[in-house]
């Protein structure tokens, strides 16, 4: 779950004519840091 800060600023994503790309575009990936290392499974 998202505190205050971290959604701050943010409404109706996606609603002002977004153009989905629905095929492979690795220029979109980023990132993230896991906010959660301990729940990794490594299997």
């Amino acid at each position: 779950m998202r505190n205050e800060k971290e959604i701050k600023g943010i409404s109706h994503l996606g609603n002002q004519d977004v153009k989905y790309s629905f095929d492979y575009n690795p220029g979109v990936l980023e990132t993230f840091e896991n906010k959660h290392p301990e729940k990794i499974d490594n299997r």
